[in-house]
Formats: structure tokens, sequence, C-alpha cells
């Protein structure tokens, strides 16, 4: 695993960076759609689900980016439907790379945090929200304004949305098509 890392950033750092885009081009919306997948001790409290959002992203520099998200899930808790909301900010580094013929490959990492808010379907039981901190990898290939990208976040809250506990974690795994501005 070292060495796969090891050489990811060798080739990140030897190869050609793309041509920064105009300024007037910072802006891009992404659509997304994943999977939620509780992990450790939130796996007890929920179940796996579909996810929904939108990330919006301003390049700050060409390898740095303000990012922004809301997110929508309705896994399953003790047999109830939960509704599960969450928005977050955060920065991302970013290290473009020109393929050639217009395309480029765009890996990136960020950090964050955010809140996230738990609200049961059909139950009578108040709704509860906590902070969230999350730490993501992708990349999207890009051409011209358009985009499609994968990428993996794990994220840490510290309750579920049952009980107070120690630190849940989850993971998304998304998948999105992005338009820049």
């Amino acid at each position: 695993m070292k060495k796969l890392v090891l050489a990811a950033v060798l080739t990140l750092s030897l190869a050609p960076a793309a041509r920064a885009e105009s300024l007037d081009r910072r802006l891009e919306i992404a659509p997304f759609a994943g999977a939620f997948v509780p992990v450790a001790g939130q796996r007890l409290a929920l179940s796996k689900a579909l996810l929904l959002g939108a990330r919006g992203t301003w390049d700050l520099h060409e390898n740095v980016a303000f990012v922004a998200s809301l997110a929508w899930a309705r896994p399953e808790s003790a047999g109830a439907d939960v509704d599960l909301f969450q928005w977050d900010i955060g920065l991302q580094g970013q290290a473009p790379v020109a393929l050639g013929r217009g395309w480029s490959l765009e890996p990136f990492a960020g950090v964050g945090v955010g809140t996230r808010t738990y609200s049961f379907v059909k139950l009578d039981l108040q709704r509860r929200t906590d902070f969230v901190f999350y730490s993501g990898l992708g990349v999207d290939l890009r051409r011209d304004r358009l985009a499609l990208g994968v990428s993996a976040r794990h994220q840490l809250s510290t309750f579920s949305p049952v009980a107070d506990t120690d630190a849940r974690g989850d993971v998304a795994l998304l998948a999105s098509a992005s338009w820049r501005f």
C-alpha cells in the first residue's frame, strides 16, 4: 500500500500540470448520487442507504478550492425510516494533470466540518443535530466545463440518531457529474 501511495505522489508531482482555467470559471456545481454506508458502531444504529446531494466548489487557486455540500439519505434505525440531512464546508487540495486533446484528470483530497440532522419520518421523536467532520478523496475526468467524478468520504459524528454515544462513522461512495461556470 505504501508503494502505491508513493507511486501516485511521484506520478502527480512529475506529470505536466493541466492548464489553469481562466479566472472567470472558478465556480463548479456537481449533483451526486451514491451509497451511505455506516461503519463501526454506526452499523448497529443505521442501515445502508442511497445518498443524494449536490456539491459546490469555488477555486481559490489552481490547487486549492473551497467546497460546500448538501446531502440527504433515508436509512433505517430500529425498523423506522430516518431522514438524514447534512451540510458541510471544507477545503480541498487538487492536482490537475493534462491528458491531452483537452482532457484532464483532477485528483483531489479534502477535509471539512458541518452538521447532520436525524429526523424520524413516522415516529414522534425529537430531531437530533450534531457536528460532523469529514475527510475525502476523489478524482474528476474533465473536458472543458464538464467533468465526471468518483469520490469516497469518511465522516465522523458524535452520536447515533437514538442515543448519545462515542464517535460514530460512515463512508459515502459517490459518483458525480459537474459543470463549471
